[in-house]
């Protein structure tokens, strides 16, 4: 054999290894999938909200660290470069972001229904 018929066998064996790498990898998302929506489908049915649950804990958690950590230094650039109306602006900013998420994630808080309501 020559050094060519070598390297297309090769090549042969690793195309035939990606292709079922391939359909590994295809079949777990796939499996994934079909586990997620039908974990959405019975959140529906039980009449929960599809989203919210054990990760909405982690996500409020989450921008509550993130927003203490940056407002720091966002309160000092603010105060830095504007004095008392830059670090007021600053956490203003940083306020607004959090009430954004928490009206997201509980309508009732600025007195709007939950979608799930309407039924």
């Amino acid at each position: 054999m020559t050094a060519g018929a070598d390297i297309v066998d090769g090549l042969r064996d690793s195309d035939s290894f990606l292709e079922k790498v391939d359909q590994r990898i295809d079949g777990a998302v796939e499996r994934r999938l079909r586990r997620t929506l039908a974990e959405q489908r019975m959140q529906v049915a039980r009449g929960n909200r599809p989203g919210a649950g054990a990760d909405s804990w982690a996500e409020r958690f989450g921008l509550a660290v993130v927003s203490l950590v940056l407002a720091i230094p966002l309160s000092a650039i603010g105060a830095y470069n504007a004095g008392l109306s830059g670090l007021l602006i600053s956490w203003g900013g940083v306020v607004g972001v959090n009430l954004v998420q928490a009206a997201r994630t509980n309508p009732a808080l600025l007195g709007r229904r939950r979608p799930s309501d309407d039924d």
